[in-house]
């Protein structure tokens, strides 16, 4: 069978490392995939499956727009190998809107004061009320786009958690900081759209055992990790209280590297990892690369490469960056690969 080529996005040390430990373990699991180097602007916009290093804001954006990406999905699925967790059956994923990400104009420009011009001339008064009679429009048209965003984050969260099957699941939508006099244009947007869509779905989630709530992120904190059983999936707007709440379930998951993450809702799906600079650890990329295998049809090797993982960690050789873990990056990959 010819290889497939599948594009992965690497513009840093880390990226290429990364790149290098997937390559590795898919030789030896005997998968007939290779990986092609590539960048955010370069990769062609007819790929369907790509593979990413940890990708910046703007690197999300650019292939947000090329692929009409909508949420960054963040999952702790490694979180029952690492023996230290005090989250060993952490099931809760972070779903996080991309708008700001790929129209990152659209914040500043809703909250852009209006300048005050004092003139008595009549041209000059038109031209100004035509110039505020177009910023409206502009303004509308991204208002109604990012409304369409939103609402596709919350339904991909919403679905998911009607589809798990439990016998009761908590979709928790993250707000603002209950008091706090700084706003975004989101967080009107979200409050009407988990209103439409949770008055629309009624009987559904009535019927699924799913309720959604909107927690301001102060209150939401705790109950997060406090009780993290209780809630399933958490929608996390695209603000700085979103990104501390997609932080936090890295977190519980083990840290940085332990998260597989990837963007969907458009042509392609993006999977990658939520590893800082300085973390090396290749267990989130790996589980995300089984993601994408299993997507393309290689189930079977994706479930061989899951158990090699879980078994590199039962042998107690743990990355690093982990407690009471010292294993290198390459020697991690090292002993997958013997696994596999």
């Amino acid at each position: 069978m010819a290889a497939k080529s599948v594009p992965f996005v690497a513009s840093t040390a880390l990226g290429e490392q990364l790149l290098a430990s997937v390559q590795k373990v898919l030789t030896a699991a005997k998968v007939p995939v290779t990986l092609v180097k590539t960048d955010a602007k370069a990769i062609a916009g007819s790929a369907s499956h790509i593979l990413a290093e940890p990708l910046s804001t703007a690197d999300v954006g650019e292939l947000a727009n090329k692929y009409g990406l909508t949420s960054k999905v963040t999952s702790a699925k490694a979180s029952g190998w690492y023996p230290n967790t005090i989250y060993p059956k952490l099931a809760m994923e972070a779903v996080q809107n991309l708008y700001a990400a790929s129209n990152p104009s659209f914040a500043s420009a809703s909250a852009a004061p209006t300048k005050a011009v004092a003139t008595r001339d009549d041209s000059a008064l038109k031209l100004l009320e035509l110039e505020k009679e177009a910023e409206r429009a502009i303004t509308g048209f991204f208002s109604q786009e990012a409304k369409a965003s939103l609402l596709s984050t919350l339904k991909l969260a919403v679905d998911s958690a009607i589809s798990g099957g439990t016998d009761k699941s908590n979709v928790c939508v993250i707000s603002k900081p209950a008091g706090d006099g700084m706003t975004s244009p989101f967080d009107d947007l979200l409050a009407g759209v988990v209103k439409a869509e949770t008055d629309a779905r009624a009987d559904e989630l009535r019927a699924s055992s799913v309720s959604v709530e909107v927690s301001p992120v102060g209150q939401a904190w705790p109950k997060l990790v406090m009780f993290p059983e209780n809630t399933q999936m958490v929608v996390c707007p695209p603000t700085a209280s979103g990104d501390q709440v997609a932080s936090l379930v890295a977190g519980m998951g083990g840290g940085s590297g332990m998260v597989s993450q990837k963007c969907v809702g458009g042509s392609a799906t993006v999977y990658t990892c939520a590893n800082k600079s300085d973390v090396e650890n290749p267990t989130g990329i790996l589980i995300a690369t089984c993601e994408l295998l299993t997507e393309m049809g290689y189930k079977a090797e994706a479930t061989k490469i899951m158990a090699a993982l879980e078994k590199t960690y039962k042998a107690k050789v743990l990355p690093k960056e982990l407690p009471g873990g010292s294993a290198s990056g390459d020697a991690f990959i090292s002993e997958v690969v013997k696994n596999c």
